[in-house]
């Protein structure tokens, strides 16, 4: 399968599956996912940018990095993410 099929394969399963619904009603992380995230806050980075490549609605997670004090910038093939 060439890049261009893999990439509509992804699209179509975003379009038609219900993942921002999900990530609507579920916007906390859990345990593991937090302890993850919150070790970047004590990380020595240069810079406090992230991006979030298929980042979706950026629910839970680009949500939780903002809190953290980054700047988030989300991309997402999805229309369907694009309009919320």
């Amino acid at each position: 399968m060439n890049d261009h099929n893999m990439r509509k394969v992804v699209e179509l399963g975003y379009e038609t599956g219900d993942y921002s619904l999900f990530y609507r009603t579920n916007r906390s992380l859990n345990q593991m996912e937090r302890m993850l995230f919150d070790s970047l806050k004590f990380s020595n980075f240069s810079s406090r940018k992230v991006l979030d490549l298929g980042s979706g609605t950026g629910i839970p997670y680009d949500d939780y990095l903002i809190s953290l004090g980054f700047l988030v910038d989300g991309i997402d093939i999805s229309k369907k993410h694009m309009m919320l």
